[in-house]
């Protein structure tokens, strides 16, 4: 049941009590024409509904507005739309164009609307940016920003397109150059100490830096070589994790998978730790596969004979017995051309397994893969998703092109940042 029909039931079912009473008992005993639930019932009732719903509310009276602005009912609301109940929390593709200096701006593509309109296409809410900016990663709420292009300071803001508020530009890099350059990223949330942070490699020095607190503190190095530049952040469990390899140099594909592993880092405690991959079928990987998040959880995408990828999905984060083959993915070689880099990238799964994935045929775009479908499995091309070519990324990488961002109305503000007003995502909505 959605949490609409939710508070729907709840307060219908006040109100006919209401009645009830008013027709039984004398005048005296009589109760309020509206019904009055406990501070908190409706605080539970509140914090079930989606984030723009809950801006609306706030107008209702000045203690909804108190309830709903306060940084422990934000906090709350996002972990239970994202880990409890995550059909409740809005979704989005997100992206910017970073071939596009002139005219920088960020496109929201809403999944839901995406899924269901694949044969008419889905529209694109396009916000308007001050700066030339490339999103770095998304966790509860925020968007990492980065300024672009590069030769400038490295600098970072938290956004949170819902309520239209972003922290100022934190410098994290000074006179960042080509010589001295970020090696490895990642961007998440330290749910044990309720911190949003980052990890950054310069010069083979490993940092984390934490917002709010406008300081770097050095850790371990990096003990292995990851194959990507930014980790995948998985909710709930606080933790970066990349594929990485003990060899430095470039690896040629095929490999045995044990070349492989999984390696994470705790930003609860700041440290790392290795996990195998699952027991992929005939053991070696013929091309180079892919490390996501989907449904909350640890997943790897891997092409593991000739136009076929395995999805497989850690149940039980570092728990390597609780590897899970999802989905056994096969596609028209025309579709996916093998080719040196990454063929596939699955972007969400929704709750019937319909997988909305990058394709590279040659440029990555949008595709849906239903493995119900007997035959075309894969729906390409099946989002009229843009107004023109020049508004969707069209440069050839797949990390970077989209990240998936889940609406909540946490503020920078509730982690100690000052904030600015960048916009509203309605005009309806009222100041944050």
């Amino acid at each position: 049941m959605r949490a609409h029909e939710i508070v729907k039931k709840v307060f219908g079912a006040a109100t006919k009590w209401s009645k009830l009473l008013s027709l039984l008992l004398p005048p005296p005993l009589r109760p309020p024409t509206l019904p009055i639930l406990p501070a908190e019932l409706i605080e539970l009732i509140l914090l079930r509904l989606p984030a723009r719903s809950l801006l609306k509310f706030k107008r209702v009276c000045k203690s909804w507005k108190t309830l709903i602005s306060s940084s422990d009912f934000t906090k709350n609301q996002v972990q239970l739309s994202i880990m409890a109940e995550p059909a409740i929390s809005e979704i989005h593709l997100v992206y910017t164009n970073l071939l596009r200096h002139s005219d920088s701006k960020i496109g929201f593509i809403s999944i839901q609307s995406l899924f269901e309109n694949l044969s008419f296409g889905t529209e694109v809410v396009y916000f308007p940016m001050d700066d030339c900016v490339k999103i770095l990663g998304s966790c509860n709420g925020f968007l990492c920003l980065n300024n672009h292009p590069k030769n400038t300071d490295f600098k970072v803001r938290l956004l949170n397109p819902c309520i239209g508020l972003a922290s100022e530009w934190l410098t994290l890099h000074s006179e960042y150059d080509q010589q001295r350059p970020i090696s490895n990223f990642g961007f998440g949330y330290d749910h044990v100490n309720d911190k949003f942070k980052i990890l950054a490699v310069v010069e083979s020095s490993t940092r984390i830096y934490t917002f709010g607190e406008y300081s770097w503190v050095s850790v371990q190095d990096i003990p292995l070589h990851p194959l990507e530049w930014d980790g995948t952040f998985v909710t709930g469990t606080g933790t970066l994790n990349w594929l990485a390899t003990k060899i430095a140099s470039f690896i040629t594909y095929p490999v045995h998978q044990t070349t492989i592993v999984v390696l994470s880092f705790n930003f609860g405690n700041e440290s790392y730790d290795q996990i195998a991959l699952p027991n992929f079928e005939g053991g070696m990987i013929h091309r180079e596969p892919v490390l996501v998040t989907l449904r909350n959880s640890l997943c790897v995408c891997h092409e593991y004979k000739k136009s076929v990828w395995d999805l497989w999905m850690m149940k039980e984060y570092g728990n390597e017995v609780s590897w899970t083959r999802m989905l056994v993915i096969s596609h028209d070689q025309e579709l996916i051309p093998r080719a040196h880099g990454i063929g596939i990238r699955p972007l969400h799964m929704m709750e019937n397994d319909l997988l909305l994935v990058l394709v590279r045929p040659p440029w990555y775009q949008l595709a849906v893969y239903n493995p119900a479908n007997k035959g075309d499995r894969f729906g390409y091309p099946v989002i009229n998703y843009y107004s023109s070519d020049d508004d969707m990324p069209n440069y050839n990488n797949p990390r970077g092109c989209f990240y998936v961002y889940r609406e909540s109305l946490v503020s920078p503000s509730h982690y100690g940042l000052k904030t600015d007003h960048v916009w509203l995502w309605d005009d309806d909505d009222d100041d944050n």
